[in-house]
């Protein structure tokens, strides 16, 4: 789901640390961001990890957020349970966020 999504970050809670910590060797370039504790000991081997307080507080004070330009534009993707198979990605739009 990772490579497919294309995901720049992973919010993680320490529930799921070992998987946040093969995440970020298989993906070189994906920041983890950590809710609790799921960051090592020694953060150095996970140099994209940082706690969610400081990632909150990295925010660009200046950014102008906008809303999407139409109602089918695409502002989540999720996937399902995958129990027929693989998991599969479910498109959500702003259209299904006012309903």
């Amino acid at each position: 789901m990772l490579r497919h999504g294309e995901a720049k970050a992973l919010i993680v809670d320490t529930e799921y640390a070992e998987f946040a910590h093969r995440a970020a060797l298989a993906f070189p370039g994906l920041r983890i961001v950590s809710v609790a504790d799921a960051i090592p000991a020694d953060a150095d081997a996970f140099p994209n990890a940082t706690d969610y307080e400081t990632f909150l507080q990295s925010d660009d004070p200046k950014f102008s957020w906008t809303m999407p330009a139409d109602e089918w534009d695409v502002i989540a993707l999720n996937y399902t349970s995958g129990t027929t198979g693989n998991p599969k990605s479910v498109v959500y739009h702003t259209i299904a966020a006012r309903i």
